[in-house]
């Protein structure tokens, strides 16, 4: 970006220049800020999907069969023993 003259040394119709040009300078950052942003989460939704799914693996391969009930809405609580 950027810096500004003092005020007092830029007419008015420069400043509303700058000011414009400020701003869209503002939104195209905000724009790469952003997808940066969806770039970053990407892994991390992977991850967690991984981990549940290693979680899940070992829960089945540690529980004994009569402990493990599943619901197509998910479970209701912790097994009974």
């Amino acid at each position: 970006m950027r810096h500004a003259a003092p005020a007092s040394a830029v007419p008015e119709s420069s400043l509303l220049t700058w000011a414009v040009e400020m701003i869209h300078e503002l939104r195209v950052h905000q724009i790469e800020l952003e997808m940066q942003n969806e770039e970053l989460h990407r892994p991390q939704v992977k991850l967690r999907s991984r981990t549940t799914i290693v979680w899940y693996l070992k829960v089945f391969s540690t529980s004994d069969p009569s402990q493990i009930l599943i619901e197509m809405q998910g479970p209701r609580g912790p097994p009974i023993r």
